[in-house]
């Protein structure tokens, strides 16, 4: 998962043996606002459940878990107390005080810590930042 957007995780189906269970709708970050926990899934039966990072496997084409037991019943918690990416994009980044552009996408590494920010500048072009070239409260928690 070396480098997988954010975005890109939104768009891959959530599957147990190749049989689709549901589609991430956001991902999940911790507080800090520097790790994924997870995925909040919007599965079959119109349920959002939550799928912690580290029980999915993620490939190319999906995210496949070993078991349906991984996804948790009652995501409220997590919900609650992270904060949702897809909230987040669009909000200006600054750095010493200077707005740099607004939030496009997470790059996440493969345990889920976020390695950069994909910000679009005033002018449309789009630049990428390490989490420690901004502010350290680049990000409103929610």
């Amino acid at each position: 998962m070396r480098g997988l957007s954010a975005d890109a995780l939104l768009h891959l189906p959530v599957r147990l043996n190749g049989i689709d269970i549901g589609r991430p709708v956001d991902v999940i970050l911790a507080p800090e606002l520097d790790r994924a926990l997870g995925l909040d899934v919007l599965c079959g039966d119109s349920a959002h459940r939550f799928l912690p990072l580290g029980a999915a496997s993620i490939a190319r084409d999906e995210i496949a878990l070993s078991s349906a037991l991984t996804l948790v019943e009652d995501p409220s918690f997590y919900l609650r107390k992270g904060a949702a990416y897809r909230g987040l994009r669009g909000q200006t980044l600054t750095r010493g005080g200077h707005p740099l552009g607004v939030l496009r996408d997470l790059l996440l590494a493969k345990d889920g810590s976020v390695e950069e920010l994909v910000v679009e500048g005033p002018d449309g072009t789009t630049r990428r930042y390490r989490t420690d070239e901004l502010d350290r409260a680049v990000l409103p928690a929610r």
